[in-house]
């Protein structure tokens, strides 16, 4: 009975020590694919802001006002 187990526990070690290198080396494929398509993606963002800091909330007290207004773009 205890050479029928051994050999179970060190079939799964087997197993594991070869599966988790191939999980590793997948993961360092779908980096490498990821890093490729990135340059490819454009996104259409304007940095122009109507946001105006002196008169932002309508100087409304239950509106929350800017934390800083270096934060704010131009």
């Amino acid at each position: 009975m205890s050479t029928n187990t051994s050999n179970k526990e060190r079939r799964d070690w087997t197993v594991f020590l070869i599966l988790l290198p191939i999980g590793i080396l997948l993961m360092l494929v779908a980096g490498q694919i990821a890093i490729r398509i990135v340059p490819f993606w454009r996104v259409a963002g304007g940095m122009e802001s109507s946001l105006d800091p002196e008169t932002g909330s309508g100087n409304q007290p239950l509106l929350f006002q800017p934390l800083s207004f270096e934060i704010l773009t131009p």
